[in-house]
Formats: structure tokens, sequence, C-alpha cells
């Protein structure tokens, strides 16, 4: 679930028109080119996830998505004032994919299993699915009523709360043993 409140996939299913929001032109190549560079960093990341510290990824996976959401979603809030800030969203849409594909790809279904083997994977991706299913319906309706800052801001700010909570509150798994993390 906390990947979904990054706004991941709302942000890929509706990429094409967030891009065109800002530039007619180039907005349509976008997601093209932002499916290229999340899949070669879930690539590198997963040569790298043996070594990796779960915990240290999400972290940066939530924080880095978080900080680019809030940059979006101001230049959204200001595009009138800002006419030259196409470049800036298209940066931070590369960047939000990029951190994803090389963090919470990788990382938030490797811990699941990690601390609690058994039938808590099954749940964890249900529960992933269906807000998956949410956040793509729901984007849409509210960026009909209110536009695109808004739903950039909340999911900023989801960001940031969940790196909070996560900061404080999730068990690092990589060089524990499943009896190490249940004690």
């Amino acid at each position: 679930m906390m990947q979904q409140l990054t706004g991941i996939n709302a942000l890929v299913s509706q990429m094409g028109y967030v891009a065109t929001s800002y530039n007619v032109g180039f907005g349509e190549f976008v997601p093209v080119i932002m499916g290229i560079v999340q899949f070669i960093a879930a690539i590198y990341a997963i040569s790298c996830i043996p070594k990796a510290r779960r915990k240290r990824m999400i972290l940066i996976g939530n924080l880095g998505m978080g900080l680019c959401s809030l940059g979006m979603g101001i230049l959204y809030e200001f595009q009138d004032q800002f006419p030259g800030g196409f470049w800036i969203v298209i940066f931070l849409i590369f960047l939000y994919m990029t951190i994803h594909g090389g963090t919470l790809i990788p990382a938030v279904w490797v811990y699941v299993p990690e601390i609690a083997p058994g039938r808590a994977p099954q749940y964890s991706s249900l529960t992933n699915w269906s807000m998956c299913s949410a956040t793509i319906v729901v984007f849409p309706i509210i960026n009909l009523n209110y536009g695109y800052a808004p739903m950039f801001l909340f999911f900023g700010i989801t960001s940031i709360v969940l790196f909070v909570l996560n900061y404080f509150l999730m068990v690092e798994s990589k060089p524990k043993t499943v009896e190490e993390i249940n004690v």
C-alpha cells in the first residue's frame, strides 16, 4: 500500500496527460522514455539488492519521490507564472521514475517476504494491487475537478509522512534472519 500512496501508478497511467498539459509537442513521448528509464533503474537495483539494506532503499525512495511530487505540485500550482516549468516537470518525472525504479520496485517486493514469510506476501500483494487500482481511478477524477497540483502535493506530503513513519517504525531486514526480525 505504501508504494501506491507515493502516487507511482497514478503518475504512470496519466503521464502523457501530465506532460502534455505543459507542452503538447513533446509530451506524448514522455511515457515511453520514462518506461525505459524505470526499467533500466529497476535492472540496476535488482543487481544491487543482494547487498543493499531494504530500509535504506525504501527511505530513499519515499523521500526522493516525495520531494519530486512536491516540486511537481508547486510547479502546477504556479503554472501560469512559470511558463518554462515544462522542462523542470519533465526532469522531476524523470528523477521520480528513476528513484522509484531504483528503490521501491525491488525493495518493497523483497522486504515483505523477509519480515513476514508465509501468507503475508499474498495479502501484501492484494492490498498493493487494490491501492494501485484506486489511485489510477481517483487521480483523473480529482484532476478534472481540481487540477494536477493538489494530487502531486497530496502524494508528496504522503511520501514524506511515509518516510518519517518508516524511519521510526520499519525494521531493517537485510543482515538479519527471520527469527532475529521477529524477536
